[in-house]
């Protein structure tokens, strides 16, 4: 099942040229146009307000994206919330909870009570982490879980996760990313592909960031920018960058230093959407990476896996494994032994025009 899942990973993304990617994507191509007129009659309807979206008494700013995998919304969102933190404007989080129990239902909590990537999620469990004192809403009925949040506090803000598709919720501002890695995969809708929608569904985002935008050089950025110009403005399109912020111990998170890694012999592993991002990442900070496993978006390690990583460090392939935040959450926290597994803490910035596009976000909210 994995080896199938992550096969057609690779044909919608377009990394996976062989003879069998381009049979497999011309088999799937039938269900593509299905699926792209199921859409485009669901925007129709949106746009043309037969449905009507719900809108709610404070501010909502989504955080969404085209595609499927991921496109570095976690790290957005939490550069976003830290900057209402930094101005002391209330907000919470909203989530669908993707692959948790909480997805299926509905869950509010503060993250100063301990949560469970099990529960809520390997992506909302990282951001409680991080958001000390914060409120998250996590389940299919966002309308639901705002009206619980309202009802414990003053909000004011809350911030949607993954919402560019959801268009239940009125939102008062839409802000879509393009990995700039891999922007559009190989061009199709799901399934042959793994667009969403159609590239004509980016006019009706507010604002376009850009993501992983150091992947590329300059010439590629400004073709890309070129093309997405078709779709906004491109006064609204703003490049964000991708760093590691800090490195630290994943058995005591102690810090690691990232000149020290030119010494040793490491290989790398996740379960993320844009895998490759991780490693490229890695690269492009000094470090050597012997080995590199790949485990499907969102996987639950299991002991069999641990297994595998911990025989990587005795047969000679590693010497120190490094892994996402978003994997270490998932985790046990006797996975590993001091020294040998290293959690990579990245941040995003955006390197240019950030004057312009912090004044957008504090216009849209009248602060």
């Amino acid at each position: 099942m994995l080896l199938i899942r992550s096969t057609l990973a690779g044909v919608q993304s377009g990394r996976l040229r062989s003879p069998l990617a381009a049979t497999l994507r011309y088999l799937l191509v039938p269900l593509s146009l299905i699926f792209r007129a199921v859409v485009a009659l669901r925007n129709l309807l949106h746009r043309s307000r037969v449905i009507k979206s719900k809108r709610c008494s404070d501010k909502v700013i989504s955080v969404g994206n085209i595609t499927t995998g991921g496109t570095g919304k976690t790290p957005v969102t939490l550069m976003l919330a830290n900057w209402l933190k930094s101005h002391h404007l209330p907000f919470a989080v909203l989530s669908r909870g993707y692959q948790s129990p909480s997805g299926k239902g509905n869950l509010v909590f503060n993250s100063s009570a301990s949560v469970s990537n099990n529960v809520v999620g390997d992506e909302i469990a990282l951001l409680a982490r991080k958001l000390p004192d914060t409120w998250f809403g996590v389940g299919q009925d966002r309308m639901r879980n705002i009206k619980t949040l309202q009802e414990k506090q003053d909000v004011g803000i809350f911030l949607l996760d993954d919402g560019f598709q959801h268009r239940q919720l009125f939102r008062d501002y839409d802000i879509v990313l393009v990995d700039a890695s891999n922007p559009f995969g190989n061009g199709w809708l799901l399934p042959a592909g793994n667009l969403r929608e159609p590239l004509s569904s980016l006019a009706r985002a507010d604002l376009l960031l850009i993501t992983r935008a150091e992947s590329r050089t300059p010439a590629e950025l400004a073709a890309l920018k070129e093309k997405l110009r078709k779709y906004i403005d491109v006064t609204r399109i703003f490049q964000v960058k991708t760093t590691i912020s800090r490195l630290y111990d994943f058995a005591t998170s102690e810090p690691v230093a990232l000149n020290e890694l030119s010494q040793r012999k490491c290989a790398a592993f996740c379960g993320i959407g844009n895998p490759d991002s991780f490693r490229q990442l890695l690269v492009a900070n000094g470090i050597t990476v012997n080995r590199s496993i790949i485990f499907d978006d969102h996987h639950c390690y299991s002991e069999a896996d641990l297994v595998l990583l911990r025989r990587m460090l005795t047969d000679g392939s590693c010497d120190l494994l490094l892994t996402t935040e978003k994997d270490a959450v998932k985790l046990p926290r006797n996975g590993f032994a001091r020294g040998r597994c290293a959690a990579v803490e990245i941040s995003v910035a955006i390197p240019e025009r950030e004057d312009i596009f912090w004044g957008k976000i504090a216009e849209v909210l009248a602060c």
